[in-house]
């Protein structure tokens, strides 16, 4: 069982994605926005993961990556960001993560939300103690 941050300002796809997690005997914080997050992470500090969207309202995605690795109490927490079918962005980030992306992994158009538990359940196997928030390579 892992503690999982999860956060989308989709309240459907959020409820079902958490319900996925839950089943899978994970305990799941949702909120809506990173700024929430950045509170509940500097609150809490215990994440074991942290999977977001990477378009949200306010402080985006990519941002609040940025701030998990660089300024919370949490740099090493393992990031998934994933994007929706409905998002269309033309950066290639399904080839590598740059820089300005800090996230362990990255899945682009996610259609079908038990593929994004899949990844988050690989993210928790393969993300050792030590590697925890070290983004992988390009």
């Amino acid at each position: 069982m892992a503690k999982i941050l999860y956060v989308d300002a989709d309240p459907d796809r959020q409820a079902v994605v958490c319900g996925l997690l839950c089943d899978n005997g994970h305990e799941v914080t949702a909120v809506v926005s990173a700024e929430r997050a950045m509170i509940n992470v500097e609150r809490d500090g215990d994440y074991e993961a942290v999977v977001l969207h990477l378009v949200l309202h306010g402080i985006d995605g990519a941002e609040l990556c940025r701030w998990l690795q660089q300024w919370s109490v949490q740099p090493d927490v393992p990031r998934l960001v994933f994007t929706t079918p409905d998002i269309h962005l033309n950066l290639d980030l399904e080839n590598a993560t740059p820089r300005w992306l800090p996230a362990h992994r990255y899945l682009h158009a996610i259609g079908d939300l038990g593929k994004l538990v899949e990844a988050v359940e690989e993210l928790l196997c393969h993300a050792p103690q030590g590697e925890r928030g070290k983004p992988h390579a390009p």
